[in-house]
């Protein structure tokens, strides 16, 4: 699946609640900046702040948004959980692309995204489209792929640290929605089609 499939619906629905306004978007987990580069190619007039643990590659993408003079980005070193002081209040959408099923402690990482969203503000997160139940995924090379993977790069990434949840992509569809709706979330459509209980890549929910 590649970035600008995922871009694609991530900025349905971001334009959708801008409606004219300016708006401020977080990229958690945002590794290299490339998903944030895109968006601000889509959306050139919001301000995108990219947070990661990883000090390297948030060097990085400010270099390359400088070197590119794309204005409405900036990256900071600084882990989910620690971000709710600085932000508090003032974050309109959080992306999460690839991010919430690799979590160790994603409940401290939620207590902090309601935190630092505005009243009636968005989550989007993207993660592999698997069912909750793998019986359900029986048959499948691709949800094949998705378990081996899960289980030498997700699950030793989710159980490295205290609280050590251990999600991973079997975490799935499913069980990733009532988390996401137990934490204050009124799950979304894109369309008046669209069947929310269908398995997909991409959840979004607005804070009730």
């Amino acid at each position: 699946m590649t970035y600008k499939f995922k871009v694609n619906a991530y900025v349905t629905v971001t334009l959708s609640y801008a409606a004219g306004k300016a708006i401020k978007l977080m990229d958690l987990g945002c590794g290299s900046g490339a998903v944030s580069f895109e968006i601000a190619k889509h959306i050139p007039d919001i301000e995108i702040v990219g947070i990661d643990e990883n000090e390297s590659v948030i060097a990085n993408a400010n270099k390359r948004a400088q070197s590119n003079g794309l204005k409405s980005c900036s990256f900071e070193h600084c882990k989910g959980e620690d971000m709710s002081e600085k932000y508090n209040g003032s974050i309109d959408v959080v992306l999460l692309m690839d991010v919430l099923h690799d979590m160790a402690d994603s409940d401290a990482c939620m207590q902090s995204i309601r935190k630092i969203l505005k009243p009636g503000g968005y989550i989007v997160a993207f993660d592999p489209p698997l069912h909750s139940n793998p019986r359900l995924n029986k048959g499948d090379l691709t949800y094949g792929g998705f378990y081996f993977i899960s289980l030498f790069i997700c699950l030793p990434n989710s159980l490295s640290r205290d609280a050590a949840i251990g999600h991973g992509m079997g975490w799935g569809y499913e069980d990733r929605k009532k988390y996401i709706e137990d934490w204050g979330f009124k799950i979304c459509k894109l369309s008046e089609e669209e069947d929310v209980d269908e398995i997909k890549m991409r959840i979004v929910g607005q804070m009730i």
